[in-house]
């Protein structure tokens, strides 16, 4: 007799969402390699989450790194969360509504909702999870708005 398993889909897989475009990201050459994002959740991935979850895995910051996230808001809270890689800490610019930070792992960035800001990896290694608070069935560009 084989038992039903009633929670077996809440047991997901994040998939590559490197490639993907979304409003305010810019896909730069070599940004995929050497910063590789996750989705756990989010964009139709794991529907039923209320909670949008993705991950960057900075293995490298290129010489000839642009920044790739231009300044944005969204119409709900999110966290940024620094984490090192190993022995190595990841340093980054972080600017709230045009005040600028460079923040050091590991570390945590609460960006309230409506909040202009924008990051950008300086040097090391490490991982970028980030934390909207909006629901995993929806995508991230409805939450998203360029600033002027």
């Amino acid at each position: 007799m084989t038992h039903s398993r009633k929670y077996a889909g809440c047991i997901q897989k994040p998939y590559d969402s490197s490639s993907e475009e979304h409003r305010a990201h810019k896909t730069v050459q070599g940004t995929a390699a050497a910063m590789r994002r996750w989705t756990f959740c989010g964009d139709g991935h794991l529907p039923e989450s209320s909670i949008r979850v993705t991950m960057r895995h900075l293995q490298e910051i290129p010489p000839d790194y642009k920044p790739h996230v231009e300044t944005h808001y969204h119409d709900a809270d999110k966290l940024y969360i620094l984490l090192p890689d190993g022995d190595s800490n990841l340093e980054a610019r972080v600017v709230l509504d045009g005040e600028e930070y460079t923040v050091l792992s590991p570390v945590t960035i609460f960006i309230p909702k409506g909040l202009p800001h924008s990051y950008r990896p300086l040097k090391g290694r490490g991982i970028l999870l980030m934390i909207l608070n909006v629901p995993c069935s929806e995508h991230y560009n409805n939450h998203t708005f360029s600033v002027a």
